[in-house]
């Protein structure tokens, strides 16, 4: 905590103000239809190149508040740049005439003039995909920059398994009441799923697995730091459960909301990738913490265990899309 005070202390306050910003955008990006609107993307893209900007300008001032260098940074970065320049050249002029889009030449003939053409069948959406791409792209960089500090990336993990419990939370509440409706829309698509302020199930879904994954995470480090200073106790099991804070037992109420949004949705791919998030999470600790192997042999057994019973109370409409996978025909079990 102390070393958390001072980084913080050492940061300016443009820094803490984008910092924070960034917090209270994670928290917006949902509620607009998951931010997958015309407006409200626009809106998004301006917020994320405002952050940057004050961002940019702190770090001007102060460059030792860039924590993640471009020397470790500029492979990615350069990845990225060729991706969203070739984004770029689709939507203009100016390629060979053979890649082109062949919808081009058809509008010609039907008009009886020369329309130049591109790449792109719809510049302007390719445009606005571009714009989207960048401001997802400006959230990862800040996350990056500001998740170097232990204490912040606690602080985002925080905000994510918080936030998501929230929309969790209203979208259970809507799907008990009728899911009849997104917001103050009627709800005009998937209609017996649950889906929260997003529109697609899959979409809403994805949220809530990676709101599980950092309420899970953050249950792991409570208990870890528990037992870390209950390991000399004479009954440290009783200690340690003694020992437990209010929030840990908050984040268990939490990981099962977001459980049983995330089996309301059902979205088979949702659940699919949560579970394989889960697994992957809980194999890297145990390799990092070799010591308390059995600890986390006893802590994948709960998850699985509580999982099932979420599964049999709210997941039987998924289990059941599961089971009927391979009978549809349409090729999305392979």
């Amino acid at each position: 905590m102390l070393t958390s005070a001072i980084s913080i202390h050492k940061d300016s306050r443009l820094t803490r103000l984008t910092f924070y910003g960034l917090l209270i955008l994670i928290a917006w990006v949902p509620l607009p239809l998951a931010s997958n609107r015309p407006w409200s993307w626009s809106l998004l893209s301006l917020l994320v190149g405002c952050l940057l900007i004050c961002w940019s300008v702190a770090v001007m001032s102060r460059p030792e508040l860039m924590r993640l260098s471009w020397k470790r940074f500029i492979w990615a970065a350069a990845l990225f740049a060729a991706t969203a320049v070739w984004a770029l050249i689709q939507t203009l002029g100016v390629t060979p005439d053979n890649l082109h889009d062949p919808m081009w030449k058809e509008a010609g003939r039907t008009l009886g003039q020369v329309i130049p053409g591109a790449i792109s069948a719809d510049p302007s959406a390719s445009t606005g995909g571009l714009m989207r791409l960048m401001a997802y792209g400006g959230v990862f960089w800040l996350a990056a920059q500001y998740g170097r500090h232990p204490a912040n990336a606690e602080r985002m993990i925080w905000c994510v398994a918080i936030v998501g419990t929230i929309y969790a939370i209203y979208g259970i509440t809507v799907f008990t009441a009728g899911n009849s409706s997104i917001l103050w829309y009627d709800k005009w698509a998937y209609a017996e799923d649950l889906t929260g302020t997003f529109v697609s199930r899959s979409a809403f879904g994805a949220f809530a697995g990676l709101a599980l994954l950092a309420s899970l995470a953050l249950i792991f480090q409570i208990a870890g730091r528990c037992a870390d200073a209950t390991k000399d106790a004479r009954r440290s099991w009783i200690a340690w459960v003694d020992a437990l804070p209010a929030k840990f037992y908050c984040l268990i109420a939490s990981c099962f909301i977001l459980a049983t949004a995330l089996v309301l949705s059902h979205s088979r791919g949702a659940v699919a990738v949560a579970a394989m998030g889960i697994g992957a999470m809980l194999s890297a600790m145990n390799f990092r913490q070799k010591k308390r192997r059995w600890h986390m042999g006893m802590a994948a057994l709960i998850i699985i265990v509580s999982g099932a019973s979420v599964l049999q109370s709210s997941g039987r409409v998924t289990l059941g899309r599961v089971l009927q996978l391979s009978e549809q025909g349409t090729g999305r079990d392979a």
